[in-house]
């Protein structure tokens, strides 16, 4: 699996990025069939719920965690925590023999992450901190008011920065796990202030770190729902860089860390075996 020791499926809502997960997952556990899966995740992980109720797959719902800046940065070095079902859950560091258990680490996704960061779900997110009156930083303001009951906060643009930094270094950190490593996120357009091309790619509450993210990982998958030639949709999941159809001129990243091959295709169209089709290129 050395092809996968450091991959990004990203793309929009729908096109696909957990069911490549799932096929993923069954190639893994087929290959490594006394392993689990682990997956720490921010959201409904559909076609995994069969895995995680026969045990395949340890699933761990970040979004649930009362800090949540503290469970990220532990999830990615390895640690797991005591109790899933606990939101203070004190957490148990890997060891040498956590990966002769675990095949490969999931992490859905990156973008639900940073809005878990920002937002005032959870009570160390930076929104509610804010609606809590904690000074967060000198030079900016932030909203913050009582609606009845209720504390509400906003966020500012350091928060912002702090959140994306933080969710990309997370992933450098899990980089170092010694396990089968695989992350998604949601897509968006980032236009530069000057000079670049915009271009479409993985997103993390802003556009801002875009670049670094798509250079954090070996494979870089695009998930994308192709309109032409059938009207109804065809699910793709691409290799290389191919261009938006709402305007040509901007790319949409993807790459792999496979040598160069001009004979390559530059995607897969989904099917039952995508993943394995994409394992099997040269």
């Amino acid at each position: 699996m050395n092809k996968l020791l450091s991959t990004l499926i990203y793309g929009h809502p729908g096109s696909g990025k957990t069911t490549y997960l799932n096929q993923l997952a069954d190639i893994l556990l087929e290959a490594w069939p006394s392993k689990i899966i682990r997956l720490v995740t921010a959201e409904e992980s559909a076609p995994l719920l069969s895995k995680i109720a026969g045990g395949k797959i340890q699933c761990w719902h970040l979004d649930r965690m009362r800090y949540p800046f503290e469970a990220l940065r532990f999830a990615s070095q390895g640690y797991w925590p005591l109790k899933l079902d606990d939101p203070l859950s004190k957490y148990s560091a890997p060891s040498p023999e956590t990966w002769e258990k675990v095949s490969a680490t999931f992490f859905e996704g990156a973008s639900s992450f940073g809005d878990y960061l920002l937002g005032s779900q959870a009570y160390g997110g930076l929104a509610a901190r804010t609606a809590r009156g904690e000074k967060l930083g000198l030079d900016e303001k932030t909203v913050n008011f009582q609606d009845g009951s209720v504390l509400v906060g906003g966020n500012n643009r350091s928060q912002y920065n702090t959140v994306q930094s933080d969710v990309l270094a997370c992933i450098g950190y899990s980089r170092q796990l010694p396990c089968t490593l695989v992350w998604t996120a949601h897509q968006d357009q980032f236009v530069p202030a000057q000079g670049n091309e915009s271009i479409i790619g993985p997103v993390i509450v802003g556009t801002a770190k875009m670049p670094a993210i798509i250079r954090a990982f070996g494979n870089v998958l695009h998930a994308y729902t192709c309109m032409a030639p059938d009207p109804k949709g065809e699910k793709r999941l691409y290799l290389t860089d191919h261009y938006w159809a709402m305007n040509p001129t901007v790319p949409m990243r993807a790459r792999t860390q496979l040598p160069i091959n001009p004979t390559r295709p530059d995607f897969i169209a989904s099917g039952v075996n995508t993943m394995t089709d994409f394992l099997k290129l040269e």
